[in-house]
């Protein structure tokens, strides 16, 4: 693998940046410092209470500035010059932010820039396919430090891309004078409205939302500069640090595929748990159908016994009334030896029914007494089985990503 040494020109380059980004912090600092919302919202206030007008822009601000300064013998001068003084100094402050904008680009973002394309292409050349990072391994940047020593050009990418959006709004905030387009600002100088609805709040953020962009913009380059610094990285030390990072994430992998397994093994047993509970818990339920029907059916064999006890009696009544008829008395006999017979299976299938319908009503009073805590352990099965359900995708989600991340630092 070639090693990616930096010119002597770079690091002069590098040096006197930071010198300038240095420089400008301090001034943007200086700047912050000194600026006073409440006294902005004050004097826009009063300018609007004396001249009945509403300033939203840079420059319905100067021409209330200019109008008042160019006519000496109004008497508005006097008595609005503290708003006139607060205003040229806010004039004159939007102007100085926009020098320091001018000079961040042009000793700050304007080499960064150079230089980074410049970088840029020499990785093109000299890094090899397989040492370009996957959307997966930048995830583990926090757990694995060496992952970011060896990608942070992927890192000063971003910067360089976040740094180019910010810096093309500070941009449009300092040269366009008219009112500003909210969606230009950014969430920070929100606060400093404090929830209170003005109808010139945009105005009201431009400044500290310039100052916020342009401590961002500082910030992004000094990140962009430590990126560079800690570029100096030889072929040797890359394969080596390639080598423990695939160690580290093979690691990983073979102790993620233990704790799917052990998951999945816990969910399995879990599952059968859950389906022996649900089916105990329909057990109440059958248990109370059965004991429906068998009280059904003991009424039936009830009233079949009833209907054959009355018959039993008008047959015993026609035998003491019968005349003297042989075949007659005969036959009422027959039917009367039968039906006794009758009443005697029915008799025995009722006991049977009976004590048959006793145990299921025991059964049935101690599963209603369990039912509530069934109904609890199902619960908590249930919960159980559901928290390792999405355990166990989660893990299938970080071994895929796991494998992805490891393909970056397998070579072919």
């Amino acid at each position: 693998m070639e090693t990616r040494a930096r010119p002597t020109g770079n690091q002069s380059v590098v040096r006197g940046v930071r010198e300038q980004l240095q420089q400008f912090q301090e001034k943007v600092q200086i700047c912050s410092e000194s600026f006073a919302v409440h006294e902005l919202v004050d004097t826009l206030q009063a300018i609007s209470q004396k001249t009945h007008k509403v300033i939203q822009s840079r420059y319905n601000l100067q021409a209330f500035v200019d109008r008042i300064e160019g006519d000496k013998e109004n008497a508005d001068g006097a008595i609005m010059e503290k708003e006139v003084m607060y205003a040229r100094w806010f004039l004159d402050n939007m102007g100085y932010l926009r020098d320091l904008n001018k000079q961040f680009t042009e000793k700050i973002y304007t080499p960064l820039t150079q230089l980074f394309n410049g970088e840029n292409a020499i990785t093109q050349r000299s890094t090899p396919a397989w040492t370009k990072p996957s959307w997966s391994i930048l995830l583990y940047q926090k757990k694995i430090p060496e992952i970011t020593e060896l990608y942070n050009d992927v890192d000063m990418e971003n910067v360089f891309i976040r740094l180019r959006y910010v810096k093309s709004r500070v941009d449009h905030l300092l040269e366009d004078e008219g009112e500003i387009d909210p969606a230009l600002f950014s969430l920070a100088s929100q606060k400093v409205l404090e929830g209170k609805n003005l109808p010139n709040h945009s105005f009201i953020r431009l400044m500290p939302d310039v100052q916020h962009k342009l401590t961002t913009a500082g910030s992004l380059a000094e990140r962009w500069l430590e990126i560079i610094t800690s570029q100096d990285v030889n072929g040797r030390t890359m394969i080596s640090k390639l080598e423990r990072v695939k160690t580290m994430l093979g690691n990983q992998l073979d102790s993620l595929n233990h704790e799917i397994k052990t998951t999945a093994n816990k969910l399995s047993s879990e599952s059968d748990d859950l389906q022996d509970l649900l089916a105990h818990e329909d057990r109440a339920t059958l248990i109370s159908n059965k004991c429906q029907s068998l009280e059904l059916r003991l009424s039936t064999l009830k009233k079949k016994i009833s209907q054959n006890t009355h018959q039993i009696e008008d047959i015993e009544e026609l035998l003491e009334t019968s005349p003297a008829n042989k075949q007659f008395v005969a036959n009422l006999l027959s039917d009367l030896h039968k039906k006794r017979k009758f009443h005697d299976d029915l008799t025995r299938q009722t006991k049977i029914v009976q004590f048959e319908l006793s145990i299921v009503r025991e059964d049935l009073c101690v599963e209603l007494e369990l039912k509530p805590s069934v109904i609890r352990i199902t619960n908590s099965v249930q919960e159980n089985c559901e928290q390792l359900e999405t355990s166990l995708e989660d893990k299938k989600v970080e071994k895929y990503q796991l494998e992805m991340a490891l393909k970056p630092v397998i070579p072919p």
